[in-house]
């Protein structure tokens, strides 16, 4: 399968995957709540902490939020602790 082809199923996934996130968080930040700007996606679980690639696990972020989350691995298992509360 050549790379344009391979691109292309990429970005069909990724707005598949938007869309499912979506449905399940709103078009909002999860971090301060507001709707307006950029939103990216991001793992609740980050991967490097053993989170996967779950819809289950996704959530929208600003630019500027995802930046704080991933300040430190402190703020990353704090962010988690807040969607995941147990």
């Amino acid at each position: 399968m050549n790379n344009r082809r391979l691109n292309f199923i990429d970005r069909f996934g990724r707005h598949l995957l938007r869309k499912d996130i979506e449905k399940r968080c709103g078009k909002k930040c999860a971090y301060c709540g507001l709707s307006k700007g950029m939103l990216e996606m991001h793992h609740i679980t980050c991967k490097h902490l053993g989170g996967n690639d779950d819809i289950e696990n996704m959530c929208f972020l600003h630019v500027g939020c995802h930046d704080i989350v991933h300040e430190s691995v402190k703020s990353e298992i704090e962010f988690e602790k807040k969607m995941k509360p147990n």
